[in-house]
Parts: structure tokens; C-alpha cells; sequence
């Protein structure tokens, strides 16, 4: 069975918002995770690019995954520049 282009677009649109509900639900009741969350808003708020390479090292194996949510935050929270995350990501995983 193909999906038509509509049913495609209400697919997509359901996903968004259940990964915006989980986003929200875990942010509203998580103590950890809002606070994690805070940290690094607050560090790409400052421009400390030094101090985003460093938290983003601290999760250790992890770190490409929330370098990766990251990027997803700080698309969503438009004020914030791209370019710290990028250079905080050449600075912590080399160019490559």
C-alpha cells in the first residue's frame, strides 16, 4: 500500500509533534534533563565555544549523539548562532 502525498504530510506532521510532546513532557517533568537542557542553552547563549567543546566532551561516548541534539536545539531556539556548535563540534571531534 503507497501513501498519497497528503497522508505523507499528516505522517510527518503527527511525528513532529509527538517528538515536540516527548521533548516538552521530558522537559516539564525531568529535573535532570531540564536541567541539562538550561546548561546548554545557557553556554550557547554566552558564546563560550571553549565551554560547549567541553560539555559536549563530558558525555564521553555519547557525545556525538547529544552534539547531535544539540544542533536540533539550537535550530529550534532560533536566537542562538550556529556557528558556536560547529566549532565547538571541529574543536571536540576534528574536522572530520
Amino acid at each position: 500500500m503507497t501513501l498519497g502525498p497528503r497522508a505523507v504530510r499528516w505522517v510527518r506532521f503527527a511525528l513532529g509533534l509527538t517528538v515536540l510532546a516527548a521533548f516538552g513532557l521530558a522537559y516539564l517533568f525531568s529535573e535532570g534533563f531540564r536541567r541539562e537542557v538550561d546548561l546548554a542553552l545557557e553556554i550557547l547563549g554566552r558564546g563560550d565555544v571553549a565551554g560547549l567543546r567541553d560539555y559536549i566532551l563530558s558525555f564521553g561516548a555519547w557525545a556525538p549523539i547529544v552534539s547531535a541534539l544539540l544542533m536540533v536545539l539550537q535550530a529550534l531556539v532560533a536566537p542562538l548562532p550556529a556557528f558556536l556548535l560547529s566549532f565547538a563540534n571541529g574543536l571536540a571531534f576534528g574536522v572530520f
